[in-house]
């Protein structure tokens, strides 16, 4: 590897990779993109819409999450890659500009943003990798997978409205798909998992930041739901619930002993296959459940009183309900173990659908169930002993 390529790329040393500053101002984007995505499911509410903000939501989370598996192999304090996240900010705040008409009128401009987003970043790793063959193999087959299945966005995004949905959700499988197979081509293979040199405590550090955005923006509904309505009784209640829901989500997330699954990643001997899956393709349920809880939220701040029906009731407790269900998951990738009051919480949830409730009433539901669920998984870590923690952690030290 040539010096001037050291220079970008961070040095295995053992040690965890840091985030870096220039990491978090690029984040401010995504904060902007997810304000547009629960906004838009707000303003067209209704199936189809849910399924086309669910393909821009995707479109946001894999420009991300590449990003952030680029920033684990660049060091994001070198003014070069500095600026290259500077330029991806730019694209990326086009990109969340279109998303309200990205299915009518700005279509072209999103899937160019999106196309000119990962090719972009792919292309400066190429350069910057220069002299280090393994990682610069990698990204002539991730550019080749981004190149081919741009000429489908950039197609969709011509294509009429009523055609996208089906041109962008086979690109956006497409897509989902290269990382999956390891950009597998033709001659060339697919990447070797030893090929991706990766620190795992990062990426999981980065999702439980872009875990706080979308968090962030249900707590902006939450308040902004609040201050716009008459305050009543109900309606405090209500919004009390609300704050419960998104308090609890976060503890089950960042709390004991969810929040230890970073420590584990880090130190687990397949932390590439972990960051694949429990922090790559796993944290869509996570942020598309906080981003639904948000619009839940908001709709049952509109009217408390008011027994909500079909879709609306279907939003309010699917949102939680997928965010539990990723939790479960997670828990079973990283510790080897179902959590079974997790999946007594969701299950209890989808059973509130059919319950002729009020939005207060369900909201107040769903906020016991969650809260219950956190303070029960606590008390059930602080029973354990320190050696059964450490071995949780994943502490070789200690176990």
């Amino acid at each position: 590897m040539s010096a001037a390529s050291n220079e970008l790329l961070h040095e295995r040393d053992g040690d965890e990779v840091p985030v870096g500053f220039s990491e978090l101002f690029f984040d401010l984007v995504f904060v902007f993109a997810i304000t547009q995505v629960s906004h838009t499911i707000l303003e067209h509410f209704s199936v189809l819409g849910l399924v086309q903000s669910f393909i821009v939501l995707l479109a946001l989370w894999w420009s991300w999450i590449c990003t952030t598996w680029v920033t684990n192999w660049l060091d994001a304090e070198k003014a070069t890659v500095r600026l290259l996240l500077f330029g991806l900010m730019a694209l990326g705040l086009l990109l969340a500009s279109a998303v309200p008409d990205a299915f009518a009128e700005r279509g072209l401009y999103f899937a160019m943003a999106y196309v000119g987003f990962q090719l972009g970043r792919t292309a400066f790793v190429f350069w910057a990798s220069k002299g280090h063959a393994e990682l610069r193999a990698n990204f002539i087959r991730a550019g080749t997978w981004f190149a081919t299945v741009g000429i489908v966005w950039i197609a969709g995004g011509i294509a009429a409205p009523e055609d996208r949905i089906w041109i962008w959700g086979l690109a956006m499988m497409l897509d989902l798909l290269a990382a999956a197979v390891r950009f597998w081509l033709p001659v060339l293979g697919a990447t070797p998992f030893s090929h991706w040199d990766i620190e795992g405590g990062h990426i999981a550090h980065r999702c439980g930041l872009f875990m706080i955005i979308v968090l962030g923006e249900a707590v902006l509904l939450i308040g902004g739901g609040f201050a716009e309505n008459v305050w009543t009784v109900e309606l405090e209640v209500c919004f009390l619930a609300c704050v419960a829901v998104i308090v609890a989500m976060w503890w089950i997330y960042f709390g004991e002993p969810g929040g230890i699954a970073q420590h584990r990643v880090a130190s687990h001997p397949r932390s590439v296959l972990l960051a694949l899956t429990a922090y790559t393709y796993l944290p869509v349920l996570f942020v598309s459940g906080a981003v639904l809880t948000a619009v839940g939220s908001e709709l049952v701040l509109e009217d408390p009183a008011v027994i909500p029906h079909g879709l609306e009731k279907a939003v309010l407790i699917a949102g939680p309900a997928l965010f539990l269900i990723a939790a479960v998951i997670v828990a079973r990738l990283i510790f080897g173990k179902w959590k079974p009051l997790r999946i007594a919480a969701a299950l209890t949830m989808v059973a509130l659908v059919p319950l002729p409730t009020s939005a207060l009433a369900t909201s107040l539901s769903i906020a016991l169930i969650v809260t219950l669920l956190a303070i029960l998984e606590y008390l059930q870590w602080r029973r354990l002993d320190d050696e059964d923690k450490a071995r949780l952690r994943g502490d070789p030290h200690r176990i």
